[in-house]
Formats: structure tokens, C-alpha cells, sequence
């Protein structure tokens, strides 16, 4: 393996350490921001059922005003059944008495079902505001594992970064292009080891996709210190350190 690509193999160790710190702390992100989702999603159901709790309630109160209307207005007509002269008046008077109380009956259905709506909806709402409780210390769990991950890795983050800073020195700069081109599409594994899966005959593999590679590309590594890629995943291609020697001998 040439310098150039011994390198960037060296390289691609750290790079792929670095991708595994990223990946860790984009789960605890995501962790996080899910909860958020799911936080804000709690708080306007909350919300909504805040607002059907208080029309239960606004109905139940002016459907009990209705009935209390109707209990003074049954109270001055049996006090108008007192002087009453006639029988007809009487009569009417009883028949209007009568009345109001069915209406008063069908306003008080209404009011209890109103009461009863009342009574669903905040338990609904208690169970929601548990929902909410559990998802706050959900979330807080997930914003403590972000900051202690973020605490833990700071100086691993640090040495990774600086000992890729000092690789990327020793590799020419259209080279180190082309590494962290392919190092972005897959995720930090941009080098693939050059397979051979049958020791007896001439057949090699990219160790990335497994598409054959041709012969040529094969000794163009074993004489040149170039970049050969992978025609199919775009991956550089490398050498095992024994099987240059075996191809050398």
C-alpha cells in the first residue's frame, strides 16, 4: 500500500469513529426531538379538551338558569291558582303548570347529559395531563443523555477531529477530495478492501458491494500509488498488506 493510500486508511479509521460518535448523538437528538413532537401533540389535545370541558360546562350552567326560570314561573302560576275565580281559569292555569314542568324535565335531561360530557371530558383530561407529566420527564431523561453523551465523547471528539486534521496533511489535496466525497455517500466507510474469494483462481471483489473488479485495477495498486475506485459504489479500492506480498512474490 502506498503512502498516499495508507493514509487514508488510516484516515478512514478515524473517520469512521467519528461517523459512530455522530450517528450516537443524532439518535439522542432525535430521541429528544421526538419527545418534543409528542409533547406538543399532548398539549393541543390538552388544549382542545380544555375548550369541551368549558362548552359542557357554559351549556350545563344556562340550561340550570333555564330551569330555574321555569321553577319561579311554576311558582307565580300556583300562586295565581290561589285566587283564582273560575274553574276554567283554574283549569288553564294547571294545564300551563303542567306544561312547564315536562319542559323543565326535557331542559333537566339536558343539563345532566351536559354534566355528564363535563365529567368524560375532564377525566380525559387528567389522563392527558399524566400523558404530559411522563412525557416532560421523558424528555428530560432524553436532554440529560444528550448532555452527558456530549460531556463523555468531548475530548474523544477533540483528539479525533485533531488526529484527522494531521492525516488529512499527509494526503494530497484532490486525494483527500475524493475521500471525503465517498466518505459522506457512506457514511465514513469510503475505503474497501480488494477481496479475492477463491485463493486459486484470478477473481477479485470490492469488499464494499462485491461487484468484480478487473485485473488492471488490481496491478495498478500493486505498482502505483493511485486512487483506483470501485466502478460500481465509488468506494477506493486497497490492498491487504499479505496479499500485496503474495501478488509480488
Amino acid at each position: 500500500m502506498g503512502l498516499t493510500l495508507d493514509a487514508l486508511h488510516k484516515l478512514q479509521e478515524v473517520e469512521r469513529e467519528l461517523v459512530r460518535l455522530r450517528n450516537e448523538k443524532r439518535e439522542n437528538e432525535r430521541a429528544m426531538t421526538a419527545c418534543q413532537r409528542l409533547l406538543k401533540q399532548l398539549d393541543e389535545q390538552i388544549a382542545a379538551k380544555k375548550a369541551e370541558g368549558q362548552q359542557h360546562q357554559l351549556r350545563a350552567q344556562r340550561l340550570e338558569s333555564e330551569i330555574r326560570q321555569h321553577e319561579e314561573h311554576v311558582a307565580k302560576l300556583r300562586q295565581q291558582l290561589n285566587t283564582t275565580r273560575t274553574t276554567r281559569e283554574y283549569a288553564a292555569i294547571l294545564t300551563e303548570i303542567n306544561t312547564e314542568k315536562v319542559d323543565s324535565n326535557k331542559i333537566e335531561d339536558q343539563a345532566l347529559l351536559a354534566m355528564q360530557g363535563f365529567e368524560e371530558t375532564k377525566a380525559a383530561l387528567e389522563q392527558l395531563e399524566q400523558q404530559r407529566a411522563a412525557m416532560v420527564e421523558r424528555m428530560d431523561r432524553s436532554r440529560r443523555a444528550l448532555e452527558q453523551f456530549i460531556t463523555k465523547t468531548r475530548d474523544q471528539w477533540q483528539q479525533l477531529e485533531q488526529r484527522k486534521e494531521e492525516l488529512a496533511q499527509e494526503v494530497p489535496a484532490a486525494a483527500l477530495a475524493k475521500f471525503e466525497r465517498v466518505a459522506e455517500y457512506h457514511e465514513g466507510d469510503a475505503m474497501a478492501e480488494i477481496l479475492k474469494p477463491h485463493p486459486k483462481e484470478d477473481e477479485f471483489v470490492c469488499g464494499g458491494c462485491h461487484m468484480t473488479l478487473t485485473a488492471e485495477t488490481v496491478n495498478a495498486l500493486l505498482i502505483r500509488d493511485e486512487l483506483q475506485t470501485c466502478n460500481n459504489c465509488g468506494r477506493i479500492l486497497f490492498l491487504a498488506q499479505t496479499e500485496q506480498r503474495r501478488e509480488a512474490d
